[in-house]
């Protein structure tokens, strides 16, 4: 999102940038092949307006992203879709987040989750438009609490 949000000490990426250089104890390199995918869970997460955040997702600062969700390999409460699902080399591929609270703009970096395929955000409090980058992936599912939440989309 810019210079912008992250000077915003209670913007969501700033508190992932934060998050990422003071506390991940990963340490990973600029040019880590998983360091946006990680910066952008790590958004979301701090997105969430609950208490108890890891209901819906952890984040685990000595773990690989793709192992920080209790229901990674699991299924959400009520479905059985994975909240979270990463392919042999650890990228994201799926992300079921619906129902977790997420209040705010949605994030522009969900598109440096370039393979990701499936994605619902489905009750929530998200505002704004699709980020771009999401419309064009093929076989997409995109539900948000959104003005176009009642539409179901298949690019």
């Amino acid at each position: 999102s810019g210079d912008v949000a992250i000077d915003d000490s209670k913007s969501p990426q700033h508190k992932a940038h934060h998050w990422m250089i003071k506390v991940d104890s990963m340490e990973l390199a600029a040019n880590a092949a998983n360091l946006y995918q990680r910066y952008v869970l790590v958004i979301l997460w701090n997105m969430m307006e609950t208490v108890d955040k890891k209901k819906c997702f952890s984040i685990n600062p000595g773990l690989h992203e793709c192992d920080w969700y209790p229901q990674a390999r699991g299924v959400e409460k009520g479905s059985r879709r994975p909240r979270l699902s990463c392919d042999s080399e650890m990228r994201i591929q799926t992300l079921h987040l619906n129902g977790c609270k997420l209040k705010g703009k949605i994030p522009d970096e969900l598109r440096f989750l370039s393979d990701l395929t499936s994605i619902n955000f489905n009750y929530n409090s998200l505002e704004g438009p699709i980020p771009s980058r999401l419309k064009k992936l093929h076989k997409y599912f995109v539900q948000t609490c959104h003005p176009f939440a009642s539409l179901l989309a298949v690019y």
